[in-house]
């Protein structure tokens, strides 16, 4: 995969609506779908997930994400994350995010936690 999920995940903690745009767009498809456990639905297209990052970051100012592990199979990543506010620990988290064949995000699903509890 091609695409710094890093730099992607940064946008998160990014107070700046263009520098956030900045940091994510090139990463998205540009119908990039969004799932978020927090979200009130999913987000379908590029303005609307960057409508969720402003919701964010305006609900959580101070937040930095830190990708804490990754794996890849063919168009499929998962990516386990650290959340904090103010380099105090909120939670860990995990994405299930699929690509096309150029790198591009093309959905990514969070969830809360990153063990089973069904």
């Amino acid at each position: 995969m091609s695409i710094d999920l890093q730099t992607v995940f940064d946008a998160w903690g990014e107070p700046d609506a263009t520098a956030r745009a900045a940091l994510v767009t090139p990463a998205l498809h540009p119908d990039f779908y969004y799932a978020d456990p927090h979200a009130p639905h999913p987000y379908q297209g590029v303005p609307a997930f960057l409508e969720f990052l402003t919701v964010f970051t305006d609900r959580v100012p101070g937040a930095a994400v830190k990708v804490t592990g990754s794996s890849t199979h063919n168009t499929h990543t998962r990516v386990t994350l650290d959340l904090t506010r103010d380099g105090a620990p909120m939670a860990t988290v995990q994405y299930f995010i699929d690509h096309d064949a150029d790198g591009k995000l093309t959905r990514m699903v969070g969830f809360m936690g990153t063990e089973d509890t069904a």
